[in-house]
């Protein structure tokens, strides 16, 4: 039975989140957003739970047929997505009484909700929770060619990490629906700058990954930091990405970054989070051009009126400036958060206040351990649903036998000591910590490749779903009408 805000369950999780506020935390807007009691809707809850809704609709494998066949079912068909890991066991099956339960974010080009559906098997009906990012089908689905190769490459061996799993691709009424796991089975925050250093730390740490692997973000504000109530870090909205090496294929599409794009973004990371002192750091940096452009003035009027045997003093300028260039954050508007930006919450809503309660404290508990004991590599988080038994499957044919490939693991660098060998010479150089150098380093033009908002190369010139699926040219161009199912009421 759903608790109401007058049950004993209810009171025990409110009273549980008082004494975590009245307790030693910081006095914060991440943990007084944090504490907020959560209170259970009923209504909601049970709509959630039932079967029979009459918005409900079926999520059909997502797949674009050949020109000898407008049904998206039939075996020439060619999947957008085929599901791998622990969602194998879905290849080729539908989500039934799909519904969006609550909009989380809404914009031109696409949406995202938390919805909750079924995978009906021989066996059992099982039930699912996810996050939806939905795309109007059209003819240049550039977005969701966009993402959906990123998951397909570049981020298989990120996924359920720091980025997402993806459940899989399914069609809706006009849309193309990406179901992603939940970031936490509980709840989730956005990031903020007044959170704890450690979670600052993991937040950087993910987007280290993610460069590491040649993505570049391209739209990198907190709003797309989710923090977990395991207090991962999951990184959202890849709609604008592009990759140091762009795949081979002449189905996909990927636009090009450089290695100065991906510094430039991960100090715009820092700076958005004010990680390690980033803004000041950067507004040091930025007084540092300004002063080396008023001494270059200065000299260059004072050779100008004395004896042409004059030479000006050499300028020294730091390393660090000539490779990352000075920026004056305060005229570009993408570096600091937006002035209305304020991280929201998201809480399950089949969960329960008092469990809602011991999530929260546990959360707390597992933030304090990480600032006592230090931090570690993330492991994989385990997806929902188990998947069932395989020989409940007709056709065993649509399953996938080939295993998720896994990057091999690195072998253990030993540590080295920190005491002098007795055998090395008293005179041995150490490299200086900075290196110097005469050049007058010009600030970063302000222009929109360094807002990180736009392509540095142009797209493509028709980036069609047909030309991103399939081995096969020979794709036909008719309405989104002829290629999907629509919804079963």
């Amino acid at each position: 039975m759903p608790s109401t805000p007058d049950s004993p369950a209810t009171k025990a999780g409110n009273t549980l989140l008082q004494r975590m506020m009245n307790s030693d935390i910081p006095k914060t807007h991440f943990f007084r957003l944090l504490t907020i009691p959560h209170v259970a809707q009923p209504d909601l809850s049970s709509a959630i739970t039932s079967q029979e809704d009459e918005d409900a609709m079926e999520m059909l494998p997502q797949s674009f047929a050949k020109e000898e066949s407008q049904d998206p079912l039939n075996p020439l068909a060619s999947p957008v997505w085929r599901p791998s890991g622990a969602w194998k066991w879905i290849t080729g099956m539908g989500i039934r009484a799909c519904k969006n339960v609550v909009t989380l974010s809404c914009d031109k080009k696409s949406s995202l909700y938390f919805g909750t559906g079924t995978i009906a098997t021989e066996i059992k009906t099982e039930s699912v929770q996810f996050l939806c990012k939905t795309w109007p089908l059209d003819a240049n689905m550039k977005e969701f060619v966009t993402e959906v190769a990123l998951h397909k490459c570049q981020m298989r061996a990120l996924a359920g990490t720091y980025v997402p799993t993806i459940i899989g691709v399914f069609t809706g009424v006009g849309i193309a629906n990406m179901l992603m796991e939940l970031p936490h089975q509980a709840f989730w925050l956005q990031a903020s700058t007044d959170m704890p250093d450690v979670l600052k730390k993991r937040c950087v740490e993910a987007f280290e990954k993610l460069h590491a692997a040649g993505i570049l973000h391209g739209s990198p504000h907190l709003r797309h930091l989710l923090i977990g109530g395991d207090a991962r870090v999951t990184i959202m909205n890849f709609e604008r990405s592009r990759v140091l090496e762009p795949v081979s294929n002449a189905h996909i599409s990927q636009a090009k970054a450089d290695a100065a794009e991906l510094r430039l973004e991960m100090r715009k990371v820092k700076y958005q989070l004010d990680y390690d002192d980033a803004r000041a750091k950067e507004k040091e940096k930025w007084e540092r051009y300004k002063a080396r452009i008023e001494y270059s003035k200065r000299e260059v009027l004072r050779e100008a009126m004395d004896p042409p045997s004059y030479a000006p003093p050499v300028l020294e300028v730091l390393e660090e400036d000539v490779l990352d260039p000075p920026i004056d954050t305060r005229r570009v508007k993408s570096w600091a958060p937006e002035r209305t930006y304020s991280s929201a919450r998201f809480v399950v809503p089949t969960i329960t206040p008092e469990a809602f309660a011991s999530a929260v404290e546990k959360f707390i508990a597992n933030i304090r351990r990480l600032e006592r004991e230090g931090d570690g590599p993330p492991p994989s988080r385990s997806p929902s649903p188990e998947p069932p038994a395989m020989q409940s499957f007709r056709d065993q044919s649509l399953v996938d036998q080939d295993p998720k490939p896994s990057s091999p693991e690195k072998p253990p660098v030993p540590r080295r000591s920190s005491r002098k060998r007795r055998d090395a010479p008293d005179d041995a150089e150490t490299p200086p910590k900075r290196r110097k150098t005469v050049v007058i380093c010009p600030p970063l033009p302000i222009t929109p490749a360094a807002t990180m908002e736009s392509a540095a190369s142009p797209p493509p010139k028709a980036i069609t779903v047909e030309s991103f699926i399939g081995s096969s040219p020979t794709f036909s161009n008719h309405d989104a009408d002829q290629f999907y199912r629509g919804p079963t009421m």
